[in-house]
Order: C-alpha cells, then sequence, then structure tokens
C-alpha cells in the first residue's frame, strides 16, 4: 500500500493533492455542520441545562432575539450542507478524472514496455498474460487507487468526528477509540488472505485468459479432431474455480460487516447509558454525540473493508 501510495504522488502530485484537500474540505464542512446541531437542539429546549458546548457555540448571539437566533443557525446549517454537497461533487469529478489520467497512463508505460522489449523477452511469455495485464490486471490497480483514494477520505472524515467527538466527551471517544483498535487487531488476519486471495484471482484470470484464447484460436482443429467437449469441461473447470475464489473471499469480507453492524448498536446502546448514568450529559450533546458516533462507526468498518481491498487489488 505504501509502494501504491508513493506510486502516486510520483505521477500526479497536483492531482493527488487537490483530492487531498477537497476531502478534507468536505471533512470539516460536513464536521461543523454536526456540531451546528447542538445550538438547534438547545433553542429547541430539548434539555433544560446549558451544556459547556452550547453556551460556547451561543456566545456570538447573545443578546439576539429568538426568532433572529434560530434564523441565523438555520441559515449557517443550510449553507453548510449546500457547501458539503458541492464539495462531494467536485471532489466526485476530480477523483474520476484523477483515475483516468492514471490508468491511461499506466496504458501507456505497459505498452512502451511491451513494444521495446526483447524478443526473447516477448517469446518467453504468453501473449494472454500480455493481454491479461492491459485490461483486468489495470482495471484491479485502478481499484486499488481508487479505493486508496476513499480510504484516505475516510481518514480525514474520521479525524474530524473524532474531534467532535473529544470536545463533547472525552472518556466516552476513548472508549469507543479502544472498541475500535480491538476490533481491527482481531480481524487483522483478513488482510493476509486478502493479499492471497489477490495472487490466486490474478493466477486464475491467467489461466482462463489463455483457455480462452487457445481455444477460439484453434477451434476448427478442436472440430477437427472431435475433441469440443474435452475442452469445454476445462473451460468450465476453470471459470467455476474463479467464480469459487471470489465467493469465498466475499463470504469471509461479509462475516466481519455483520459483526461490525451488531456490534455498532451495542455500542450506541453503552455510549447512551454512560453519558445518562454516569456522566449525566446534556441532551443536546448526547444526541449529538450518539449522532456522531453513529455517522462513525461505518467510516471506520468501510476503512478496515477498503484495506483489505486494496490488498487483494
Amino acid at each position: 500500500m505504501v509502494n501504491m501510495l508513493r506510486d502516486i504522488w510520483i505521477r500526479n502530485r497536483r492531482g493527488f493533492a487537490r483530492i487531498l484537500m477537497l476531502s478534507i474540505a468536505a471533512s470539516l464542512t460536513g464536521g461543523i455542520s454536526i456540531v451546528m446541531l447542538v445550538p438547534m437542539l438547545g433553542l429547541l429546549e430539548v434539555s433544560a441545562d446549558s451544556a459547556s458546548a452550547l453556551k460556547l457555540l451561543m456566545l456570538p448571539l447573545q443578546g439576539l432575539p429568538p426568532a433572529v437566533q434560530i434564523t441565523v443557525i438555520i441559515g449557517v446549517y443550510f449553507s453548510l450542507i449546500v457547501l458539503k454537497a458541492y464539495l462531494g461533487w467536485l471532489l466526485r469529478i476530480q477523483q474520476s478524472e484523477f483515475l483516468e489520467e492514471y490508468s491511461l497512463t499506466l496504458r501507456r508505460e505497459l505498452y512502451h514496455a511491451v513494444s521495446t522489449a526483447r524478443w526473447e523477452q516477448l517469446a518467453a511469455g504468453k501473449q494472454t498474460d500480455t493481454i491479461d495485464l492491459f485490461t483486468a490486471q489495470c482495471s484491479q490497480v485502478s481499484q486499488g487507487v481508487f479505493m486508496l483514494i476513499e480510504l484516505l477520505s475516510s481518514v480525514g472524515t474520521a479525524f474530524v468526528s473524532l474531534g467532535i467527538a473529544l470536545w463533547l466527551s472525552l472518556p466516552v471517544t476513548v472508549f469507543v477509540l479502544i472498541l475500535g483498535c480491538g476490533f481491527a487487531w482481531v480481524f487483522r488476519h483478513l488482510m493476509k488472505e486478502s493479499k492471497y486471495y489477490g495472487n490466486e484471482m490474478i493466477r486464475i484470470n491467467r489461466a482462463l485468459y489463455s483457455e480462452l484464447y487457445s481455444q477460439l484460436r484453434s477451434i476448427k482443429e478442436i472440430r477437427s479432431y472431435g475433441v469440443q467437449k474435452e475442452h469445454a469441461v476445462f473451460f468450465e473447470e476453470i471459470s467455476r474455480s474463479a467464480k469459487d475464489a471470489k465467493l469465498k473471499f466475499m463470504r469471509r469480507q461479509a462475516f466481519p460487516s455483520m459483526l461490525y453492524s451488531i456490534s455498532a448498536a451495542g455500542m450506541i446502546a453503552v455510549i447512551f447509558l454512560l453519558c445518562v448514568l454516569l456522566f449525566h450529559m446534556d441532551t443536546a450533546c448526547l444526541m449529538v454525540l450518539v449522532y456522531v458516533f453513529t455517522r462513525l462507526w461505518p467510516v471506520f468498518s468501510g476503512s478496515i473493508n477498503k484495506i483489505t481491498t486494496i490488498q487483494t487489488t
């Protein structure tokens, strides 16, 4: 993964830096919009007491009529949501342009390497392996690059959400961090398995390409000798191997996702009990904190899935 990140940076520093800046801006805008929920809930008198976070956010609006306060807060919240949506759209466009340019450069370099290689090197390999490089494996690398960019965006979103959570409640946030690290440690073996799966899929795809190319190239001879059935059986075996390998990986990846969903529900319940019974947290801050963690936990579990996909590709 480090080598892939280095390669991306060397090829297009400006484009990669632009994507990172847009990701950070979108994460910050989304985080600020979440923070604005605290004074909105406070003005609706969800809580009888005023929390320190609510007092701090309401400080610039002190002295204004309640109607003006509500109008300003809702206006700021709506503007932030619009800005976040625009930044998200712009980020998607930039990511698509970056990935297409990366894939184009990769195929161009591959073509130059093949066209200028010595004849002995070309004769030593299979034509189908070269075709597999330009098609399946280039697509896999592009998918890995996309997942790496998405992972970096998720990290930015996680840091902003954690910052908000730390501001609202340090003990609860530390508890969630410990829980998340524990899950990552339990499922660390998925990284090795996903890398093995990626190598296995390369081997199976090459065999599939080779057999398909061989049959299409010599279909006249196959029919002449009457061995269509044998070749069909062999092609079926390779195709089934590819299907079984992919399904096996998907089953292994789906099980942690199920546990993440169950643990997320348990975590929210524990957080609610801790905040109400132990820390006596203000209701407005409690609702925002629960909302932050319901957004943060899918980001965490999704990041682990992205890492396994990067290792696979």
